[in-house]
């Protein structure tokens, strides 16, 4: 009885050596090399050393194979062993239908789930073991590499590899190359930018309901085509008695204003159900909804079912393509909706409009501050504080102290953005 004592924990170690090696080779071949190189050229030694044991694969899953099969012939011997002392005959059946099932789960099917899914962050920790192991039985190993190495040139050539690269590569491979070929530094820009808008939620580019130019019901035609040509916004949400209660839109195209006799039509027929979205939603996933519509727009709700603004498909072009000339510029009154301002001071210092986005904001600053309670980073400010931020307040958050400089009596204007 005494020699069970020291065969259970020895089993549970094996187990935990097979488990090592099962998993640490699948978190090799499943981790995303592109993002590796990035981090590599960043100064990362374990992601480096990963690409290096992988430039070597035989070696590798030959150390892996190794490590596994001494494993599970120890534990299978051991597990036979238990069996024996504790049922006596016929050991060997009990040991394969009980041991069998807890070894598949913990040492393949467990270890290989966590270590694929996490394979980025795990694959740079395994790494080092594994080329002590490596090192430790190299004659071995070399010996089982050559073999798979004869094997693999007589049964095949080396065929051809289907290569795909997810979202999140093909944004690493932005954020780490400056340019590439006779690609424009502004090409380029707008490509980083354009895989940003996966980040990005519409309440961050929406027009805020106060900046809207909207039409009452009980407005004429006539009232709406000279707010129009005044403004140069020729699509105007119309509203029943509040402005938050939006019900229609009205868009004005150069056809419509050329028709005989529109200004005496009634707005009612001018007058088409709107796009209903929440600030949350990504803006990718609008794209192909105002795609769709007429009126490229959407009416963006508040949680109590309100507006709080309004989104074009102009507004989410604009997040890479920058600013640019559209209907309504040869207007007299017409005023563009320009990006807020973001000013570099001394030290690092940035001088923010309360109303920038919070991911230009992420991406100005390489910090990853939340965008689901606010959208802007004054109002982010304003959240943190949990009360109407007055002048020299202050904020921390990741890196940086988020300073309140003007502000009124309703909204934050201006913020220094301080490192800390």
């Amino acid at each position: 009885m005494s020699d069970l004592l020291w065969m259970i924990p020895l089993m549970v170690l094996l187990i935990g050596v097979k488990a090592f090696f099962s998993g640490s080779e699948i978190a090799l071949v499943s981790s995303d090399k592109i993002r590796l190189r990035h981090r590599a050229s960043q100064g990362d030694r374990k992601a480096a050393a990963v690409l290096k044991v992988e430039r070597r694969p035989e070696l590798t899953l030959a150390t892996t194979l190794v490590g596994t099969n001494v494993s599970i012939v120890a534990l299978t011997t051991l597990a036979t062993i238990l069996m024996s002392r504790l049922l006596g005959g016929q050991s060997e059946i009990w040991a394969v239908l009980i041991f069998s099932p807890i070894f598949l789960i913990l040492t393949e099917v467990v270890p290989k789930s966590v270590f694929q899914q996490n394979a980025d962050k795990i694959a740079p920790l395994v790494v080092t073991p594994l080329r002590i192991f490596m090192l430790a039985i190299f004659p071995i190993v070399y010996g089982f590499a050559t073999i798979a190495r004869f094997a693999a040139r007589i049964v095949g050539g080396k065929g051809m590899r289907h290569v795909s690269m997810t979202r999140e590569v093909m944004r690493a491979v932005l954020d780490d190359t400056d340019t590439a070929g006779d690609v424009s530094p502004l090409t380029w820009s707008r490509l980083r930018k354009a895989f940003q808008l996966t980040d990005v939620s519409v309440g961050e580019v929406m027009i805020p309901l106060a900046e809207m130019t909207t039409l009452n019901t009980r407005d004429s035609t006539a009232a709406a085509i000279a707010l129009a040509c005044g403004k140069g916004h020729f699509r105007l949400p119309v509203y029943d008695d509040q402005a938050g209660s939006i019900t229609g839109v009205v868009a004005l195209d150069v056809w419509k204003l050329m028709q005989p006799g529109i200004a005496e039509s009634p707005l009612q027929s001018l007058i088409h159900e709107p796009e209903f979205v929440v600030a949350q939603q990504p803006v990718y996933e609008l794209l192909p909804i105002l795609k769709r519509r007429q009126d490229r727009m959407a009416i963006v709700l508040g949680e109590f079912g309100s507006a709080i603004g309004m989104v074009t498909l102009e507004d989410i072009q604009e997040e890479v393509l920058g600013d640019f000339v559209g209907v309504g510029y040869n207007v007299p009154g017409y005023v563009h909706r320009t990006k807020h301002g973001v000013r570099a001071l001394d030290n690092g210092v940035y001088e923010l409009d309360g109303r920038v986005s919070i991911s230009q904001v992420n991406d100005l600053l390489a910090m990853q501050l939340p965008s689901k309670e606010s959208h802007t980073i004054g109002g982010f400010v304003t959240a943190e504080l949990r009360h109407l931020p007055v002048v020299d307040e202050t904020v921390d958050a990741s890196g940086y102290r988020f300073r309140v400089v003007e502000a009124t009596g309703r909204f934050v204007k201006t913020i220094h953005a301080e490192p800390l």
